[in-house]
């Protein structure tokens, strides 16, 4: 090639790219840069704003402006021969899946023909009709079959509760009730038959029975109604802070770090082929009790993190209240150096998913309130006044102390005699909550010698720290939360005290550090551009018992893990 054909190439890209500056609509695509595009604008001109007209939150999202092109560059990516092959078009506004009841009885007509795949849940025969009840847990409604003497014959006689089956037929109002629906069959088929033994039958059954079938209590409609509300608590948690402009961090499940030091840990060893002696990591680690020391990393360049984690807690109590693993919500919030703000926060973080869980998913709420037993007591606090204008109660714990001695003394009803300086027992959470305020209460300040390392102290009294406990009734604590200390030099002498400290033989130290390096990188996040900031976090199963009116902790999640016990 002449040099003068290389000079004219590379005017001509030159013009190019001058050209592209001068005309921002024919900016480069993701495409030019050396990756694919998934979309790219329409040819219309006519649908798209003009650089100089503002761009409506309407338009941005009509998904006219942008088209899919994967495809195009899928096919500059494959051999040729395969070009010629006839394949389906993804249509995003078509299902699928298999319709489910919901998706019937939400948009189907009446003397339509569906089809639909379920569970049966009773069968119930009479000389001239069969009604077989089946629910395929899309919701809490179920369809009925009616066999008559026209269609009686497709019934399988083997077919026995909670059976999966198959049905096609016509959608029709239920006889009696018209807000109902029934299904008049023309094809039943069986999918797979339940044998007799089948554990549960359609009686009245402990939930201490059923919790010795953990994997098959999905099939029940109270679990369903456990699981459902609980996705839909998962998703409202996350809605509340994404739309408080919250980033979501995953956190490490593996770590060499105790936050909290008051319980202990699953430590981790690996089974390695070759050297036996050598440890997999360089020190030992364990799984993680709380992702809060990680969050505050992230909060500390993003503002406001927050985390939904499983956590692990090795502890042996036996309590309706405690799991082993459990779910974990943790927020951390910057330049907010004030209890109260924190409270606020707090706060709002529990009634906002609450209003939602209730306003969207009513008859799971109303399904298992009938069946439930009830930690809360009716004539002081219910799960319809989180939802009301009534704010939460707010004590010291230094007044909370006052309270709880001036009852003791009176009645002397307290296991452990309350005392300025000693945790707060359970007993004495309940009597505030339950008795003294019947309101859900903050609990703050209190004695540092009994919290933890990362908390900043009161200006006003060195002998506390800017923390706080939300104490709800029938549950006890539900929420942690605190100032932390944001000064460098201040959490250097802490962290020294408590790495000393935790080196003791049996130490149970209020949250440690494993090894002297793990401290540096924590000290790092105070060293370089430290902020004040505060963060909490929430038991997700606990909030959940709220949420459903369980007593027992073990009833809110699939597949519970407490001392003793994992088995499935």
């Amino acid at each position: 090639m002449s040099l003068i054909s290389r000079v004219g190439r590379l005017s001509c890209r030159r013009l190019q790219n001058i050209s592209r500056l001068l005309n921002p609509t024919k900016s480069k695509g993701p495409s030019e840069f050396g990756f694919p595009a998934l979309y790219s604008t329409v040819n219309d001109n006519s649908s798209i704003p003009s650089s100089s007209e503002p761009v409506s939150q309407e338009q941005t999202q009509d998904p006219s402006i942008l088209k899919p092109v994967s495809d195009n560059f899928a096919s500059s990516q494959v051999n040729p021969a395969a070009q010629n092959q006839k394949h389906s078009s993804y249509n995003p506004n078509s299902s699928f899946l298999p319709l489910t009841i919901k998706d019937v009885l939400k948009t189907a007509a009446l003397d339509s023909s569906v089809s639909l795949k379920g569970w049966v849940k009773f069968i119930r025969k009479q000389k001239n009709m069969t009604f077989v009840s089946i629910s395929d847990g899309s919701t809490t409604e179920s369809v009925q079959l009616l066999f008559d003497s026209f269609n009686k014959h497709l019934i399988a006689p083997q077919v026995s509760r909670g059976a999966s089956v198959s049905v096609s037929g016509k959608l029709q109002k239920n006889y009696r009730d018209s807000t109902k629906f029934d299904v008049y069959p023309s094809s039943f088929d069986l999918i797979d038959d339940c044998p007799p033994d089948y554990p549960f039958q359609k009686k009245a059954m402990d939930p201490s029975y059923i919790r010795n079938f953990t994997h098959l209590r999905p099939k029940l409609d109270n679990f369903k109604s456990v699981l459902r509300v609980r996705n839909q608590a998962s998703m409202e948690i996350h809605k509340f802070y994404q739309d408080n402009d919250f980033f979501q961090i995953h956190t490490p499940i593996i770590t060499s770090n105790d936050c909290e030091g008051g319980s202990s840990t699953f430590s981790i060893s690996a089974e390695m082929s070759g050297d036996q002696d050598a440890p997999y990591f360089s020190k030992n680690v364990s799984l993680s009790v709380s992702g809060q020391l990680h969050l505050e990393a992230a909060c500390l360049g993003l503002s406001k993190v927050y985390n939904f984690n499983p956590a692990f807690r090795a502890e042996s109590s036996m309590t309706h209240r405690h799991l082993c693993e459990f779910w974990m919500v943790e927020a951390e919030v910057c330049f907010v150096d004030s209890i109260h703000l924190l409270m606020d926060l707090i706060e709002h973080s529990i009634r906002q998913p609450i209003t939602q869980v209730l306003n969207k998913c009513p008859e799971d709420i109303y399904n298992l309130e009938k069946a439930s037993e009830s930690p809360f007591s009716p004539s002081t606090w219910s799960l319809a006044d989180y939802t009301k204008s009534q704010p939460f109660a707010r004590v010291s714990y230094t007044d909370a102390i006052s309270i709880l001695e001036q009852h003791h003394n009176k009645t002397g009803s307290f296991k452990y005699k309350p005392s300025w300086g000693l945790s707060l027992q359970k007993e004495h959470e309940l009597f505030l909550a339950d008795n003294y305020f019947q309101s859900p209460v903050f609990v703050y300040d209190y004695p540092a010698k009994i919290k933890s390392f990362y908390m900043k102290s009161n200006k006003d009294s060195k002998d506390t720290v800017a923390c706080v406990d939300l104490i709800v009734p029938g549950i006890a604590e539900l929420v942690g939360g605190s100032v932390r200390e944001d000064d460098y030099n201040t959490l250097s002498e802490k962290v020294e005290q408590l790495y000393a400290t935790s080196c003791m033989p049996e130490s149970k130290t209020p949250g440690k550090l494993a090894t002297g390096s793990d401290k540096y990188w924590y000290l790092d996040t105070r060293k370089y551009g430290s902020a004040p900031h505060s963060g909490y976090g929430m038991g997700f199963e606990r909030f959940l018992q709220i949420l459903m009116l369980k007593k027992n902790i073990r009833d809110v999640t699939m597949f519970p893990r407490y001392y003793g016990y994992c088995d499935s």
